[in-house]
């Protein structure tokens, strides 16, 4: 039973970063961005997909 609630944590696991879209308005991960950053708490499958934008300014 221990397995599972470790398990249910990690999926709950939140990344926070900081992105703009310099070029303007872009959309990845389900999310808007503009040209001014914004704080987000994502997935990490979410914040994997907005670090590897080269569009997009991202930072943890």
């Amino acid at each position: 039973m221990a397995e599972k609630s470790e398990t249910k944590k990690e999926e709950k696991k939140l990344t926070k970063l900081t992105v703009a879209a310099p070029g303007g308005r872009r959309f990845r991960a389900g999310l808007e961005f503009g040209p001014e950053a914004r704080e987000v708490e994502v997935s990490p499958a979410q914040a994997a997909a907005i670090m590897a934008d080269p569009l997009l300014k991202s930072k943890e």
